[in-house]
């Protein structure tokens, strides 16, 4: 009898190790895509990520010529540190949000986000303007760094994704390169304001071609049933924390 009882509680903790800690969603994302889809596809997550990249890089020549413009004096800093903050405080629930909504939608989201964001600096009148404005860009922008690698592994196979990989990290590396470049062009011989809003254009033309070519996912349309599969404290929450941690070493730094 207790050998059987001790089988029993065996048996008990298997099934409750066993029980997911998050709720069980279906995978309802692309799966792996034949490679002549790939090649229609794959431009439009390259030019996503050149675009994200190019709007990260372009605005380190003009911040001479903003610190002047604003009158921001030192803390011309926080054009970068904002964005940066924001970026990487969405990181990390971007995987679970592109699980309920879909990797294209989340990608076309954020691309407007960035490109509205953009558009916002290019108009602010004051520091304080702008450093809001860039925080918000930066929520688009770290959201598409991280929803373009889950989107390879969605549609690539194991054994070619690290070609597909170096064929965006390229796309990357023109992005960093050719940032600084464009964006000292554009300041210098017309305002610091189109060093943000020349990314506009590009923003538009990635997202209608990652609506035409990407598939959608096939989950179902319920919007307000996914909007309560969503923990919004818990997503608030750590955003919030990683926004004010960030925060509170730049200003240790700069201190």
């Amino acid at each position: 009898m207790p050998t059987s009882s001790n089988s029993q509680q065996g048996q008990d903790v298997e099934e409750d190790e066993s029980t997911s800690l998050l709720p069980q969603l279906n995978d309802y994302q692309s799966h792996v895509l034949s490679r002549k889809t790939l090649l229609v596809v794959f431009p439009a997550l390259a030019l996503v990520q050149f675009t994200s990249f190019l709007d990260q890089t372009s605005i380190s020549t003009s911040l001479p010529a903003i610190a002047s413009g604003l009158d921001t004096g030192s803390s011309v800093s926080w054009v970068a540190a904002s964005f940066l903050t924001t970026s990487t405080s969405i990181q990390l629930i971007n995987g679970r949000f592109s699980d309920i909504f879909g990797r294209k939608s989340c990608l076309l989201s954020a691309l407007v986000v960035m490109g509205l964001g953009n558009l916002l600096s290019g108009f602010s009148q004051s520091s304080a303007q702008l450093y809001a404005t860039r925080a918000f860009t930066g929520f688009g922008a770290g959201a598409i760094n991280a929803l373009v690698q889950i989107t390879i592994s969605d549609i690539t196979p194991l054994s070619e994704r690290g070609y597909y990989f170096g064929i965006v990290g390229i796309a990357t590396a023109l992005g960093n390169g050719l940032g600084p470049v464009v964006g000292g062009t554009l300041t210098e011989n017309t305002s610091w304001r189109w060093a943000f809003w020349f990314i506009c254009p590009l923003t538009t033309l990635a997202a209608g071609y990652l609506m035409l070519v990407l598939p959608r996912s096939l989950a179902p349309e319920n919007i307000w049933q996914k909007l309560k599969t969503v923990d919004w404290l818990g997503a608030f929450t750590n955003i919030t924390a990683i926004i004010l941690i960030l925060v509170r070493y730049a200003f240790l730094i700069t201190c």
